[in-house]
């Protein structure tokens, strides 16, 4: 699993490249480089593997759904 794998900044649509995980648990950050939108999200490790949480907005705490659209069901709301 690619822990840094880029996502689609909701607010721009530039590629963000998260920071490396750092530890075994912790918090993964990501700024976007055009338009300074920050994610974060949860991760920590469990039987040699990675889980990882959603990235979400630290200003708005919604999700990051340009990331997850096609694995979730989310509306406006829960969305940035």
């Amino acid at each position: 699993m690619d822990t840094r794998e880029p996502f689609e900044c909701p607010s721009c649509g530039h590629d963000v490249v998260p920071d490396a995980l750092t530890g075994e648990r912790g918090h993964q950050d990501a700024v976007c480089l055009k338009c300074g939108a920050k994610y974060s999200r949860t991760y920590g490790r469990y039987e040699d593997e990675w889980v990882l949480g959603l990235w979400r907005n630290t200003e708005t705490g919604r999700v990051a759904c340009s990331y997850y659209k096609t694995a979730f069901g989310t509306d406006a709301y829960d969305c940035e």
